[in-house]
């Protein structure tokens, strides 16, 4: 019965308990084992032997109790990581779809009434601005999701006033006027900022990364 409610017990408890016990044991004993009965000094030795005997007994299970932790929280992250990307993909898909869709409606709206002319402003289905618009909004959220093109926005718009009169706006300017509102802390901010950088839809400063600016009108 003792065997078996030892089992339930913590490995690693086990463990701690039993090396400490050793440890102590083995110095009370050689302090006080000449004032000791020889019996009771036979006794006194094998204890913290016992001791570390249990612990390096309960080690290897220890051992196996870390490696099952880690390996389920190694699969839960790759499990969170799976439904992240698959997530991913399916916003992708949906952005693509609404792309179509925005594009047939543009379409439908410029195309020319006069269908049997033929000129060369006739031959565009979309304005120039309002495609490359288009465009651009779908290779920010193919890079960096709708938090980047929201951000995007805020700079462009309610951000100006925090602009200085080159573009330039401040890390901090952003977390704490937007960032906050999303939950992004200074560097998921710079993360996205960065990402944004890498499509050549902005620029830093300098190196101190502390000032960034759009480089695309909306």
């Amino acid at each position: 019965m003792a065997n078996s409610g030892s089992k339930h017990i913590d490995p690693g408890l086990q463990w701690a308990v039993a090396f400490t016990s050793s440890i102590l044991t083995w110095f009370t004993a050689i302090s006080f084992v000449r004032v000791l009965p020889a019996a009771l000094q036979l006794l006194s030795m094998l204890f913290p032997v016992a001791c570390f005997a249990h612990a390096l007994y309960v080690l290897p299970q220890w051992q196996e109790v870390g490696k099952r932790k880690d390996l389920i929280n190694s699969l839960k992250e790759r499990e969170y990581a799976h439904r992240m990307m698959r997530q991913h993909h399916l916003n992708l898909a949906t952005d693509d779809i609404e792309f179509d869709g925005t594009m047939r409606e543009l379409q439908a709206m410029y195309e020319p009434e006069a269908k049997g002319i033929s000129t060369p402003h006739a031959q565009l289905a979309l304005p120039e601005q309002a495609t490359q618009l288009l465009k651009l909004q779908q290779e920010v959220m193919q890079a960096c999701g709708d938090m980047g093109w929201a951000l995007i926005e805020y700079v462009s718009g309610k951000g100006a006033p925090h602009r200085e009169k080159d573009g330039w706006i401040s890390v901090e300017k952003i977390r704490s006027n937007w960032g906050k509102n999303f939950g992004l802390n200074t560097e998921q901010i710079k993360e996205l900022l960065m990402v944004l950088v890498n499509i050549q839809a902005g620029e830093w400063r300098d190196s101190s990364l502390r000032e960034w600016r759009l480089l695309i009108t909306l």
